[in-house]
């Protein structure tokens, strides 16, 4: 642990980071219908109110002081040894992500409001840090790749981290623990953001532009175990994205 504490000295994003989740979580003692202001309500960040900071700081607020400590943890364990040698590009790709997760969560909650003509979807704020610590997460698996997080659990790598950590969020979804999974959606859309942008567009200090791994490829995300099942599903999926032009098809 020491360790930990020792490599989180010189992560001045990560320590920031830390300090906007203390900041917003105590903000709730401070102004009144927090959550509405400064969580993610569809309806009032683009429509009603104009509360665009919502797209930013919905990702670092939190109103429960567990989740909040798990938040603080998973950055420190996950974080303590990152290493930014581009940093214009890294911060391109932090904010472009974590802002892609929010936009892509009001878009996600309009079209679910649009079927099923539920205003709750609009209406109840969307806030946490999770889809923030998968971007960082996502940036450690391309550089680690399958190396353990932690030596004394050598079954828990970075290659791995973002679907124990997506899989555990839905589990804890489904057994009723709502307040460690109101950001469940920015988990989603940040792996796939992080991963597009970290494949195809982000430039690193040897001037090559992205990961083209096969280590990283897209179908990894999944574990070995269930990629023969998931696989076509995932290829189909990866292929209807790419139909916009962003990157290639996958032709197997």
């Amino acid at each position: 642990m020491s360790g930990l504490a020792a490599g989180m000295k010189q992560q001045h994003v990560l320590l920031a980071c830390i300090a906007a989740l203390v900041l917003l979580f105590l903000a709730n003692f401070v102004i009144e219908e927090c959550p509405q202001k400064l969580g993610l309500v569809p309806i009032s960040t683009s429509i009603a109110h104009s509360y665009f900071w919502n797209l930013v700081t919905s990702s670092f607020y939190e109103t429960n002081v567990i989740k909040l400590a798990l938040d603080i943890f998973g950055t420190v364990l996950v974080g303590a040894n990152l290493e930014v040698e581009k940093k214009d590009q890294f911060m391109i790709y932090f904010f472009g992500t974590t802002v892609a997760s929010t936009f892509g969560a009001s878009a996600w909650s309009f079209m679910r409001f649009f079927v099923f003509h539920n205003q709750d979807m609009i209406t109840q704020p969307i806030y946490g840090f999770s889809g923030v610590l998968m971007t960082i997460i996502m940036y450690q698996r391309m550089r680690f790749k399958n190396v353990p997080v932690y030596a004394l659990v050598p079954g828990v790598t970075y290659d791995n981290l973002p679907f124990l950590v997506l899989s555990a969020q839905i589990i804890f979804r489904l057994v009723g623990l709502r307040f460690l999974t109101r950001d469940i959606i920015f988990s989603v859309i940040s792996i796939h953001a992080a991963w597009v942008y970290l494949r195809f567009f982000y430039v690193k200090p040897d001037e090559t532009v992205g990961d083209k791994s096969e280590e990283f490829a897209y179908y990894k995300l999944v574990p070995p175990l269930l990629q023969p099942i998931a696989l076509p599903l995932i290829t189909a999926f990866y292929n209807i994205v790419a139909l916009t032009g962003l990157f290639p098809m996958i032709e197997t």
